[in-house]
């Protein structure tokens, strides 16, 4: 028997998805690489280039940051209807349900929120210029007061993925606002195949938590602007900033309104498949202005300081 239309819809989406995270996973592996690099060559010579190890001082939060978006993608591919289904990967009805909830505590709960907050600490560390002040105890806790601020949001979600498990406190509610998984129902071919969905007590905690982040990260980003001389740099962060201030309430509102559909609809699919480019917007952005370009920069005017001496 043929796939639905709605079941080809969806798997024509999830090839995209998938195939965009892997490239954005990739990218960002080399990304790592290229920091990792850059601070060898800025070890090697630090007596010679002094100057350059400020460049190189948020190095172990940068990293944090690409891994972090790295383990956002990879989720995003678990969560595909693309992987699910007799004869593909996860088969089991059980399998696909407790794979949907751990992505939703995996990425709503967890890399979402420590992603763009610490995108916002590396926006607050380029207003640093006392020296020294981008060291190894800057890293330190700037990590340490990441993870302890999603933390209370990490545990939300658990209490409302513990809470939908169970039988008790959600009985009042319809199922959209703690479901995160949802029956295919034209599955006229009897696969078994569930659909993962955004719980809506899950979407109004990132909203929430969003607003804040947006509002920090748009004050950080005008000091940045005014702060610095260069036009390329004054555009990037731009770029950035109109990124995190679009795309992040627009996600929400996304997955928001994607409650009104049934899952697996086409429509279902497409709201869905907006708000992960949103996201993937944001964070190929993020790589790329607080992690590329900086390295890339130093890059260069570590090759221009090796010409001068040379001469």
């Amino acid at each position: 028997m043929p796939l639905t239309r709605s079941r080809l819809t969806a798997d024509a989406l999830g090839t995209v998805s998938a195939a965009l995270s892997c490239l954005f996973i990739i990218t960002a592996l080399l990304c790592v690489a290229h920091s990792v690099y850059f601070r060898r060559c800025i070890i090697r010579k630090q007596r010679v280039l002094p100057q350059l190890a400020y460049f190189n001082g948020p190095w172990a939060t940068r990293i944090a940051l690409i891994l972090i978006a790295i383990w956002w993608a990879a989720w995003e591919i678990a969560r595909l209807s693309l992987l699910r289904g007799r004869g593909r990967i996860l088969a089991d009805p059980a399998w696909q349900k407790g794979f949907c909830k751990y992505y939703v505590l995996s990425n709503m709960g967890f890399a979402e929120p420590a992603l763009f907050l610490i995108l916002a600490l590396l926006l607050r560390a380029s207003l640093l210029n006392e020296p020294g002040a981008l060291g190894r105890r800057w890293n330190s806790r700037t990590l340490f007061w990441a993870l302890l601020i999603c933390l209370p949001l990490f545990i939300l979600h658990l209490g409302i993925l513990m809470s939908s498990s169970s039988s008790h406190g959600v009985d009042q509610l319809p199922a959209y606002f703690w479901s995160t998984a949802y029956p295919d129902l034209t599955d006229e071919r009897r696969e078994g195949v569930y659909f993962c969905t955004y719980p809506l007590l899950s979407t109004a905690l990132v909203g929430l938590y969003e607003v804040i982040l947006v509002v920090y990260v748009s004050y950080r980003g005008v000091l940045l602007v005014s702060a610095v001389v260069n036009i390329g740099l004054k555009r990037r962060v731009g770029v950035l900033l109109f990124s995190v201030v679009a795309c992040l309430p627009l996600r929400v509102a996304l997955l928001g309104i994607s409650v009104l559909l049934a899952p697996g609809s086409p429509g279902f699919d497409g709201l869905v498949f907006s708000a992960f480019l949103t996201l993937l917007w944001c964070a190929a952005v993020a790589v790329w202005v607080l992690v590329y370009r900086p390295v890339a920069d130093s890059m260069g005017l570590r090759g221009l300081a090796g010409a001068e001496q040379d001469h």
